[in-house]
């Protein structure tokens, strides 16, 4: 009976031990820099390299608050997070992973193809691409042109909107690929029903 209630009182702190090694390295690679740049907050460190740091408290914190600017930046990460990842990324993933799911063999592959196709470019290319597309004699205005729109200069006068649409194009494929791996878990008649 001793050896038994032994026995029981070890499994909880056995169960662990498979993922142990995983977690001791999630708190090396995200725990450990996370870490980090909660002490270089409270420091003077600069990028420059300088060779002393001191710690300085709520300094930083201080003159971030009070620099005007400091909402415009967080009003444009705001806009940039809505409008790349809720509103672009996820949506438009989950949007063609749930189309793909109803399409046909050829349409599947296609599409497939095309969306991978702008994740795998090399980061320079999918640069110059789109620097070409919203450039002020680039692709964009040249459509707008052709619908009898204004045209403007998006990388100056909208460039979160450029930035933003570079993230969706980019970042959809991802989106894509997880959506339709937790779509193809659900049986075809539920996803039918419910999609």
């Amino acid at each position: 009976m001793s050896a038994l209630t032994t026995a029981r009182g070890r499994g909880p702190r056995l169960r662990w031990l498979p993922i142990a090694p995983a977690t001791l390295l999630l708190l090396l690679f995200l725990g450990g820099p996370i870490a980090y740049c909660v002490y270089i907050a409270f420091t003077d460190m600069q990028l420059t390299g300088a060779s002393s740091t001191h710690f300085v408290g709520f300094d930083n914190f201080r003159r971030a608050f009070a620099d005007d600017k400091f909402l415009n930046a967080v009003v444009l990460t705001l806009v940039f997070t809505v409008l790349s990842s809720i509103v672009g990324q996820n949506t438009l993933g989950l949007g063609l992973a749930a189309l793909m799911r109803r399409a046909s063999r050829p349409v599947r592959t296609l599409t497939g193809a095309i969306v991978i196709a702008a994740w795998v470019l090399p980061e320079i290319v999918a640069g110059f691409l789109l620097y070409a597309f919203f450039e002020r004699r680039g692709t964009l205005n040249d459509i707008l042109g052709l619908l009898h729109l204004p045209s403007q200069n998006w990388l100056f006068t909208l460039p979160i909107l450029a930035v933003s649409f570079a993230n969706v194009w980019r970042g959809t494929a991802f989106s894509m690929l997880v959506y339709s791996a937790a779509l193809g878990d659900i049986p075809q008649a539920v996803s039918y029903t419910h999609l």
